[in-house]
């Protein structure tokens, strides 16, 4: 019926769901459809679970088995093994610097800087030099090699170099300080002067001048001013920074000049400077222009 009053056994029910209708009902500590009742082992008397069924020790599990130290000690054989033979001097002690030390160059016998040209005007290969010879390391125990290497075979930069060889030499000694020491001042402000310029500033393949503020800084002048400002050189005599002046302003005359002339290209030529006084100073500055002669089918080709 509507009212489910004349259910019986076996007798079809409606279909699903079946929320609308209880068929068993179960109790705390008992069974679900079964006509009889009997006690359950893990329950009193009164229908409670024993608290020891549900609670007990657990104690928590370990790899303290001889398989697993024996595998932890071959895991470590293996390592040690492994450091052994790939870093073989982790176990043999030796002495490094953490940072620049003059011990670093005693077993050099020389350190060669070389600037290569072909096409770049005087003032991008002024800069490059300078460059070079600013990074001349401090008490220095070998030579200290700047070659300038013009693939141009231009005349007018052989001439540049000279003059900017007679700015090196130029530089005073009133010794207080060794002459290295000096000319390292004056080439660490010239670094910091020149390496921010760019070739627009420069005027590298334009027929445009430098602006004198750009040509002051490149050829020294703005160096020696700052040096007698900051570094203590207004206590040298004006006749001891006399041909430094007289240097820096031959070097800036010539950077002027646009004139473009070569040599023969098929001879070599070369020039070399050194200080006057040859253990006062590692740096040796040298010029070199490559031959370069007419090759043709039968001749032997030397480049």
């Amino acid at each position: 019926s509507k009212d489910m009053e004349l259910f019986r056994s076996g007798q079809q029910v409606a279909p699903p769901p079946f929320n609308d209708r209880c068929v068993a009902v179960s109790g705390r500590c008992a069974h679900a459809c079964q006509s009889r009742d009997y006690g359950l082992p893990n329950c009193t008397a009164d229908g409670y679970i024993l608290q020891s069924s549900l609670v007990w020790e657990v104690s928590a599990p370990r790899n303290d088995s001889v398989e697993v130290w024996v595998f932890v000690y071959l895991l470590l054989l293996g390592f040690a093994i492994r450091i052994v033979l790939l870093c073989p001097g982790v176990f043999k002690p030796y002495t490094h610097c953490r940072r620049y030390e003059p011990v670093l160059t005693e077993k050099l016998r020389f350190i060669a800087v070389c600037v290569p040209s072909s096409r770049e005007n005087k003032c991008a290969v002024l800069r490059s030099l300078i460059g070079a010879v600013g990074a001349l390391p401090s008490s220095c125990q070998c030579r200290f090699h700047v070659v300038l290497v013009d693939d141009g075979h231009r005349a007018q930069q052989k001439v540049t170099w000279g003059n900017f060889c007679k700015v090196v030499s130029s530089i005073p000694n009133d010794g207080n300080a060794s002459y290295e020491e000096y000319v390292r001042q004056f080439f660490q402000v010239w670094v910091e002067e020149t390496k921010k310029l760019s070739l627009q500033n420069i005027k590298d393949g334009a027929t445009e001048e430098v602006e004198q503020s750009v040509m002051d800084r490149l050829c020294g002048k703005v160096v020696l001013q700052k040096l007698k400002k900051e570094s203590g050189w207004h206590f040298m005599s004006p006749q001891s920074l006399k041909p430094l002046e007289e240097a820096i302003k031959v070097l800036e005359d010539d950077l002027r000049q646009h004139r473009v002339d070569t040599h023969d290209v098929q001879t070599d030529d070369v020039a070399d400077w050194a200080p006057k006084q040859p253990q006062s100073l590692a740096l040796r500055l040298h010029y070199l222009a490559r031959a370069r002669p007419v090759e043709d089918e039968r001749t032997l080709k030397t480049q």
